[in-house]
Order: structure tokens, then sequence, then C-alpha cells
């Protein structure tokens, strides 16, 4: 059975669920961007009136997402290539 799901992913048959899967609309990038967005501005809300608890400062806030931003790519294909 694996040999022919991996034969049938190699010729472009669809198994049954991306069939149920195509039913549904795909969702917009931008719905994406607006979720990112939202959540840095309330971060960065939250850093700048909660100094006490939180105790992060608001530039430190952007450079972990700066960080984060910068090093998915190089991780994502190391993962990829390694298998691990």
């Amino acid at each position: 059975e694996i040999w022919q799901r991996s034969r049938a992913s190699m010729q472009g048959k669809a198994d049954i669920h991306t069939r149920l899967m195509r039913k549904y609309p795909d969702i917009p990038n931008w719905w994406f961007f607006f979720l990112m967005a939202a959540t840095v501005a309330v971060s960065l809300v939250l850093c700048t009136t909660m100094k006490d608890q939180v105790q992060l400062p608001w530039w430190g806030l952007l450079f972990a997402c700066a960080m984060a931003f910068v090093f998915t790519l190089p991780i994502s294909i190391i993962t990829a290539t390694t298998n691990q």
C-alpha cells in the first residue's frame, strides 16, 4: 500500500483527502499579514505600557521578530535537506 501511494503521488493522482480539501477556498495572504501585524502591534503596546510586568523593551521585541524572520528560511532549508 505504501508503494502504491508513493507511485500515485508521483503521477499526480489525488487521494481522497486532497479531493475533499479542494471544496474549500484558499485563505488569502492578506489575512496572515493582518494577523502578524496585529500581533506585533499588540505586543508593542504591551511592552510599552506594562514595563514592570513584561520587562522587555520595545526594541527587544522588534529584534526578536527580525531574528525569527532572518533565521526561518535557512533553518527550514537545513531541516528539509537533512530530514531531521
